[in-house]
């Protein structure tokens, strides 16, 4: 999980920084380009074959109460990773929704000068 979170932090600030310097399709158009040698290591690295059982995702799914009930190890490594994609959403999400809540409350005072609270101060 650390390392896909890292390659995801690495990833954004990379096109960031092509975004900023050529623009959004540039981004896109760098994305495509990596992607292919991507596709076609996956293609030749990865097991190729029939699944080994005929179970549906839910039923899947259900299975892993019993071993989290029963076995601390797996509980514990649950609680840690949950924590841990927790921890990176809140640090991903949270600046750009500050920022969109800010946008608004300026756009807010042009109409209404007096209205915008946020964090329970009042902004002029």
């Amino acid at each position: 999980m650390q390392a896909c979170n890292f390659g995801i932090l690495v990833g954004r600030t990379i096109a960031g920084a092509i975004g900023a310097a050529y623009g959004w399709r540039a981004v896109s158009g760098a994305e495509a380009a990596f992607m292919v040698p991507v596709r076609m290591a996956a293609a030749l690295l990865l097991l190729k074959g029939a699944p080994s059982t005929n179970l549906f995702y839910g039923r899947l799914l259900a299975l892993l109460w019993p071993l989290a009930r029963d076995n601390r190890p797996i509980r514990a490594s649950m609680i840690v990773q949950a924590l841990l994609w927790a921890c990176f959403n809140t640090f991903r999400v949270y600046p750009a929704a500050l920022r969109a809540v800010c946008a608004g409350c300026r756009q807010l005072r042009e109409v209404l000068p007096d209205s915008c609270v946020f964090e329970g101060r009042r902004e002029k």
